[in-house]
């Protein structure tokens, strides 16, 4: 009779037991997550602390950055970094595999970039500290070298002409090609300019010196009044995607005079 009744029972309410199981296992497995994740977190900020206290022990590079400066062809590399617990032994700068320069006193330095034969184009220098241990701590930055190692211009006026020129020089293993002149002012008095060619001057020590020369030819009717004139060049490499301005002051009266003299 007790059998049939406890059957009964279930029968009557098995929803509610099955949502007693269900509630059950969902408890189960809550708790066991929880358990599960305290352990992670515990087990995880062990490993970070141990992480902390190994960096503690070395050196740390903040930053390590550097430029090139075309004019003085002088290149310049800043860096800095937190000792914490280490004994620095050394500081030194690489480019590449080659050892430069010993810089352990310094947080910055500046070197001639003919003096240390550094090449055109991109290159990657490394900062190297060694800890009294022997541990290295390494970073690198790069610092892009002008393909143009340096140019000035000279202008010659002469029979309602002006010559100008530009005298460059580039490393002959990176070769350019001859420029382009543009006038960027529109309101000066000129009828055309010309290419007057292109000329090396030199090759010494892996050095090419080049000169391109192109002309303006003046409008001499409209150049009358313009004394004192300044104009804008740019000069403009079309390979390297790089170029150079330049300002010319000149006197339309003494271009003028020289062309009336060369005519009589």
């Amino acid at each position: 009779m007790v059998q049939k009744n406890k059957q009964g029972f279930f029968k009557k309410n098995i929803c509610f037991v099955l949502l007693l199981m269900i509630l059950s296992i969902i408890s189960i497995s809550l708790f066991a997550y929880i358990i599960y994740n305290r352990w992670n977190t515990s087990y995880d900020q062990g490993a970070n602390e141990t992480q902390q206290e190994i960096n503690k022990e070395h050196v740390e590079i903040v930053n390590f950055e550097g430029n090139y400066d075309r004019s003085s062809q002088m290149i310049k590399l800043r860096w800095s970094y937190v000792r914490n617990q280490a004994t620095v032994k050394s500081v030194k700068i690489y480019l590449g595999s080659q050892e430069l320069v010993t810089v352990t006193s310094y947080r910055s330095y500046e070197f001639s970039r003919e003096q240390y034969g550094i090449p055109t184009g991109n290159n990657t220098f490394i900062l190297s500290i060694e800890q009294s241990d022997g541990t290295i701590i390494k970073q690198e930055c790069n610092v892009f070298v002008d393909y143009v190692l340096s140019a000035t211009q000279s202008v010659i006026d002469s029979q309602g002409l002006s010559k100008v020129t530009l005298t460059y020089q580039y490393m002959e293993n990176h070769p350019v090609e001859a420029p382009r002149m543009i006038l960027l002012d529109s309101d000066i008095s000129y009828l055309s300019t010309y290419d007057a060619g292109t000329n090396i001057i030199s090759k010494e020590n892996g050095i090419v010196t080049v000169q391109t020369t192109y002309g303006i030819e003046w409008n001499v009717y409209q150049a009358k009044g313009e004394v004192n004139e300044q104009y804008s060049i740019r000069w403009s490499f079309k390979d390297i995607s790089d170029s150079m301005d330049f300002t010319v002051n000149w006197n339309a009266d003494s271009v003028l005079k020289s062309q009336s003299k060369d005519k009589e």
